[in-house]
């Protein structure tokens, strides 16, 4: 796996950057992902690229050292993530 989407941070620690249209931002889009198989659909099924990706960066660097940045309010390149505004408000939040 290339370093195209992970930004080094303090020491070996690596952040997965799924935020303003990078390829993990994409797959869990649902203004982009059109996709028919087990990466689109439903926002499991979207958001399992973006959790494919962390898996790995934690089985190389660990947990401790790992993070991802989400931006699931940008509407950047006209993503928005509509479902988990959709889903925060639902769940009582009332500020996004």
């Amino acid at each position: 796996m290339g370093e195209l989407f992970f930004i080094p941070i303090v020491g070996f620690a690596k952040q997965v950057f799924s935020a303003n249209g990078y390829l993990p931002d994409q797959f869990i889009s649902e203004v982009t992902n059109k996709r028919m198989d087990a990466y689109g659909g439903s926002i499991e099924n979207r958001a399992r690229f973006a959790l494919e990706v962390v898996q790995a960066v934690v089985e190389r660097v660990g947990t401790e050292r790992t993070s991802i940045r989400l931006s699931p309010f940008s509407a950047y390149q006209g993503l928005f993530y509509f479902q988990l505004f959709k889903l925060f408000i639902s769940r009582g939040c009332m500020q996004i």
